[in-house]
């Protein structure tokens, strides 16, 4: 039903070609962003009410390349999403909901068995527990950190568990799951798990938050929580589909954007300070932010040399991507929500203090002494010590 509902749609889904390109707030606006938090890079579209509204791509390509004649980012530049592939992995599960061939409170463990885990507890854990990082597993080792189910506990591992239960379901790789029943319907013809030569010639390389080079941190083998390649267009024409009830039914978006699980304290990493007070939750494949009486999803993206932003309103059918080649991307996540037209409270609490802090100011001296000579950076790091 999935498949073939959204493949009707492919007759009414803009091209490349038709996108209003450089619409929307104007380039200076976005220049003066980039500039202003060291990135490189940005591919950034908005959808609203339900529709791809505008897009724009401007900066470098390589981060690392300062000249005059740098090769610029354009609209089929593609990026490594890294974790925006998160929620794609969730609509693999949620359309098997749809369809009847999964329950969302079924046993993970009886439909496929987490190599590695021999806890007790392995049992509990529900496709609900894993959806919303709720599940007990370490970030990415098999172990449970906590009894499933009581706690919020950010877990890469438990989508790539997800993705083993949704390929033994489905029948098939999720690329194949995905291209078939997404990617090709929806025209994202920049977006694959898997990494082909096509994308070699107009391929986003970023550095990290120390400015060193990280081209291709992932070889895109596969892996949905953390090897989607695209570009902001083909991402935005997805979250286009799916807030325009065109990938799900009903009842499992608006459980996609309910509060499964509250988030409570620090994200993983308790030595990164945080700024945030936002009121945060997990959904189903995403993360929610509380904005007045409404949440807001979002996910973030970071693979050492890439950093990338969704934010999802359902109700508005609303939707802001963007992807950068710089990990310090997230870091003016407020700032480039801001130009797009919505609001973004959530990555300060991920550890991302946002550019105008004064700890954050503090690390950008730190990694400019640092790419000037190792002992200036040293210096500069006592002093924030």
């Amino acid at each position: 039903m999935l498949v073939s509902f959204i493949a009707s749609l492919s007759l009414v889904i803009p091209t490349a070609g038709t996108v209003p390109l450089l619409d929307g707030p104007s380039s200076s606006a976005w220049s003066k962003a980039l500039t202003a938090g060291d990135i490189p890079g940005l591919s950034v579209a908005k959808v609203e009410a339900g529709s791809l509204k505008w897009s724009n791509a401007l900066g470098r390509r390589d981060a690392t390349d300062r000249s005059a004649n740098a090769e610029k980012v354009n609209p089929e530049t593609v990026f490594e999403a890294a974790s925006l592939g998160k929620p794609i992995v969730a609509m693999a599960i949620l359309s098997l909901v749809d369809r009847g061939e999964l329950s969302l409170d079924e046993k993970a463990h009886s439909i496929v068995e987490l190599k590695g885990l021999i806890d007790s507890r392995r049992t509990d854990t529900t496709l609900r527990m894993l959806l919303s990082h709720s599940s007990g597993l370490s970030f990415n080792q098999p172990r449970l950190e906590s009894k499933p189910g009581t706690r919020f506990s950010y877990s890469t591992l438990g989508f790539r568990y997800l993705q083993q239960i949704a390929e033994k379901k489905l029948g098939a790789s999720l690329e194949d799951w995905a291209k078939r029943t997404l990617f090709q319907p929806l025209q994202m013809n920049r977006s694959s798990f898997v990494y082909s030569e096509k994308f070699s010639g107009n391929r986003a390389s970023g550095v990290n938050w120390l400015l060193r080079p990280q081209s291709q941190m992932t070889s895109a083998e596969g892996t949905g929580a953390f090897d989607l390649i695209t570009c902001a267009t083909d991402y935005a024409r997805l979250w286009a589909a799916v807030l325009d009830g065109k990938v799900l039914k009903e009842s499992s978006l608006r459980a996609m954007f309910t509060p499964q699980t509250s988030i409570t304290g620090e994200f993983f990493d308790s030595a990164v300070p945080k700024k945030s007070r936002a009121e945060l939750a997990a959904g189903l494949g995403i993360l929610l932010q509380r904005q007045g009486n409404k949440w807001i999803g979002f996910q973030w993206g970071d693979n050492g040399g890439s950093s990338s932003l969704l934010l999802a309103n359902r109700e508005k059918r609303d939707a802001l991507v963007y992807l950068t080649n710089a990990q310090d991307g997230l870091h003016s996540a407020e700032t480039l929500a801001r130009i797009g037209g919505m609001k973004d409270v959530g990555a300060s609490w991920v550890g991302y203090e946002q550019i105008s802090t004064t700890n954050r100011k503090a690390w950008k001296r730190i990694t400019l002494a640092l790419e000037r000579d190792p002992k200036s950076g040293v210096e500069e790091f006592r002093k924030l010590t």
